[in-house]
C-alpha cells in the first residue's frame, strides 16, 4: 500500500507540474530524482554510492540550476501557469519517485525472500498486479472524497473524451515498458533510454509548443544526460580509477 499510494500522489503532482511548466524544463528537472533515489538508497538500503555517481549527482544539481534559468519562450505566460508552483511540484515528483522506488526494490527483494521458504507467489508481474489493485482502492477514494458532486451529478465517465483514453493507454504503456525494463535492460541501456526521452521532450516541446531552447536550457541538459551516464555506468572507476 506504500508504494501504490506514493505513486498515486507522485501522478497527481506530474498533472500539477506540467499544467504550469513547458514539457522540456519538466523533463530536465524531474532527473533530479536520481539525487533522491541515491538519498533514499543510502539510507534505507545502506548502499554506497560509487565515486562516478558522486561526480553525477554535482553534474546533475548543477544542470538543474542552469535549467531553471530558461526561459520557455517570449510569449506571455498563460494566467493559470505559476512556475513556482510548478518547480515545487517537480521537486515532490524526484522526492517521492525516488523514495517509492527504492522502497519498492527493498519489498520486492524481502518478499522474494519470503516466498521462496513459504511458497508465496512472487515475480515482478504479481507485485505489479498488486501495485495496480491497490492503487484502483487509494485512487477511486481518493476521486469520490475530492469529486464526489460532479461524480454524482455528471457519471463517473464524465469528460472522459479521446484526449482521456490516450493519456490512460499511454500511462499503461509506461507502465509496462517499465517493468520490461526492470526485468530485462541493464543500467546502461536505462541510461540510453533517460536521455533519448529528455532530447526527444525538448525537441517536440520546441515543435509542437513553440518553446524557445536557451543557451542555458541546452547546457543544463548536457550535464543532466552526463549525470546520468555516469550514475549508471557500472565499471567506469575500473578504467578511470
Amino acid at each position: 500500500m506504500v508504494p501504490a499510494a506514493v505513486y498515486n500522489f507522485q501522478q497527481m503532482l506530474e498533472y500539477v507540474a506540467l499544467k504550469n511548466l513547458d514539457p522540456a524544463l519538466f523533463a530536465v528537472l524531474v532527473q533530479s530524482k536520481l539525487l533522491t533515489t541515491a538519498i533514499f538508497r543510502a539510507s534505507l538500503m545502506g548502499m554506497r554510492l560509487r565515486r562516478s555517481q558522486v561526480v553525477s549527482l554535482l553534474l546533475l544539481t548543477t544542470g538543474v540550476m542552469l535549467a531553471q534559468l530558461h526561459k520557455s519562450s517570449n510569449k506571455p505566460e498563460r494566467q493559470s501557469e505559476h512556475p513556482t508552483t510548478g518547480v515545487l511540484a517537480t521537486v515532490g515528483i524526484a522526492l517521492f519517485s525516488g523514495f517509492a522506488s527504492v522502497y519498492t526494490e527493498k519489498v520486492i527483494k524481502r518478499h522474494k525472500a519470503v516466498s521462496t521458504d513459504e511458497g508465496v507467489p512472487s515475480g515482478l508481474a504479481y507485485t505489479q498486479v498488486q501495485l495496480a489493485l491497490t492503487s484502483l482502492i487509494i485512487g477511486g477514494t481518493w476521486a469520490l472524497v475530492t469529486d464526489w458532486t460532479p461524480i454524482t451529478t455528471k457519471g463517473l465517465w464524465y469528460g472522459f473524451d479521446y484526449k482521456a483514453c490516450i493519456a490512460a493507454v499511454n500511462s499503461a504503456a509506461g507502465g509496462l515498458t517499465v517493468a520490461a525494463v526492470l526485468k530485462y535492460a541493464d543500467a546502461v541501456l536505462k541510461g540510453y533510454a533517460t536521455a533519448i526521452s529528455v532530447l526527444l521532450t525538448g525537441v517536440l516541446s520546441m515543435v509542437l509548443f513553440g518553446t524557445e531552447l536557451s543557451v542555458e536550457y541546452a547546457l543544463g541538459m548536457t550535464n543532466v544526460l552526463a549525470a546520468v551516464f555516469l550514475y549508471n555506468a557500472q565499471d567506469l572507476e575500473k578504467h578511470a580509477w
